[in-house]
């Protein structure tokens, strides 16, 4: 095991609990065990974070429970063409106040956000 994969699992998992001799299969090592967040604005001023709708006024608590379970504040946003411009901004604050610390606009789709998409 290489040097950076233990202190990768030793800020991920505490020191304690991770020894040298600690073997992982690559796959492990490289799968990500919390999906990305995905806040997605429609035409129709519909808010959906990874596929569950949300209402404007319910957004920011929302997103302060799911950042307090990881340890990123990354946030990609994705807005319909047709989304209004000011619109899509309050819901973009109304994200920074959740707790986004990155808010990354989206101009393609993640792999990841089609799986989410398509489930229920």
């Amino acid at each position: 095991m290489r040097g950076r994969d233990v202190r990768t699992l030793r800020r991920r998992y505490g020191a304690r609990f991770v020894r040298k001799s600690t073997r992982l299969p690559r796959s492990t090592l490289e799968q990500d065990p919390t999906p990305p967040l995905i806040l997605r604005v429609d035409a129709d001023r519909k808010i959906a974070v990874n596929g569950t709708e949300v209402a404007l006024g319910e957004l920011a608590e929302r997103l302060k429970r799911m950042f307090a379970a990881r340890d990123d504040h990354v946030l990609f946003f994705d807005a319909s063409d047709d989304a209004e411009y000011g619109f899509t901004v309050e819901v973009m604050d109304q994200a920074r106040e959740g707790g986004a610390v990155t808010i990354a606009a989206l101009t393609s789709p993640l792999q990841s956000a089609a799986a989410t998409a398509a489930s229920p």
